[in-house]
């Protein structure tokens, strides 16, 4: 359930040893949305909201939630991009991403599709009944529901709207930037040490294959790369993490950049 928080770097939320949550944004963008959402973005904040840009596992936009460790993600495609990621199969595969996503986190996740799709279909290559279909696996093979919108300013409406009823929800409507929960188990403990330099999801399939933290800071490169997901460029890279000698004057110059 945490290993979608270490997709969000530090200064936008921090995990201190699974305990202890932070969240100075009320909303994450995905820096690779950043420059779609300026709208969006300048709309939130006109709101009042706070906004922090970042990189996202999976989705445009991440609302925390002050009381809960997990979340609201949202995959907003504007109709064209709609369409397009349906001509390239793009589709599918972020729904599928979603789909994982929100059962491995219990998580909540929404489509957001802006503009108008009936007009954009008409000026475009593509059968009504093919987008009809997409529609249709999305909400209905991928349980996942769909939101429309008319432009971005209603897109940032809507999200103010639904931070709003989130957090009455879990926090009778305050925004609750510190959350301290009981202290995490010693497997947790042993997740998030190893998610520190491998991230959650890869740290979990190093523990189910092989057991232990002693063991994986044993493993060779091949065997790293054995790993789904952990290419040989990774395995390089955490191959040496694991064998780095400790240099103390490196902690001192890295304090310098906090």
């Amino acid at each position: 359930m945490l290993g979608y928080w270490n997709y969000v770097k530090k200064g936008d939320f921090i995990l201190i040893g699974g305990n202890s949550m932070l969240f100075p944004a009320d909303v994450v963008v995905d820096s690779n949305e950043e420059y779609h959402s300026e709208r969006v973005i300048k709309e939130l904040k006109r709101l009042g909201m706070r906004v922090a840009v970042s990189k996202l596992e999976a989705g445009d936009y991440f609302i925390p939630l002050g009381s809960e460790p997990r979340g609201f993600l949202i995959e907003r495609k504007r109709v064209d991009d709609f369409i397009n990621s349906i001509l390239d199969s793009r589709l599918w595969t972020q729904a599928e991403s979603l789909s994982k996503i929100s059962k491995e986190s219990n998580m909540d996740v929404v489509f957001l599709i802006e503009g108008d799709l009936w007009d954009a279909m008409e000026n475009r290559e593509i059968p009504q009944l093919a987008v009809i279909r997409a529609i249709d696996e999305i909400v209905l093979t991928f349980k996942i529901p769909i939101i429309y919108t008319k432009d971005p300013e209603m897109t940032a409406s809507w999200m103010v709207s639904k931070i709003k009823s989130l957090r009455k929800k879990v926090g009778g409507g305050k925004f609750l930037p510190y959350v301290k929960k009981k202290a995490p188990s010693d497997s947790e403990r042993i997740l998030n040490s190893l998610a520190v330099l491998s991230g959650y999801e890869t740290a979990r399939k190093l523990l189910r294959t092989y057991g232990s933290l002693k063991e994986v800071f044993s493993l060779s490169i091949e065997q790293l790369k054995s790993i789904e997901g952990i290419g040989e460029a990774r395995a390089k890279r955490l191959f040496r993490l694991f064998n780095l000698k400790y240099e103390e004057k490196e902690i001192g110059a890295g304090e310098k950049n906090d």
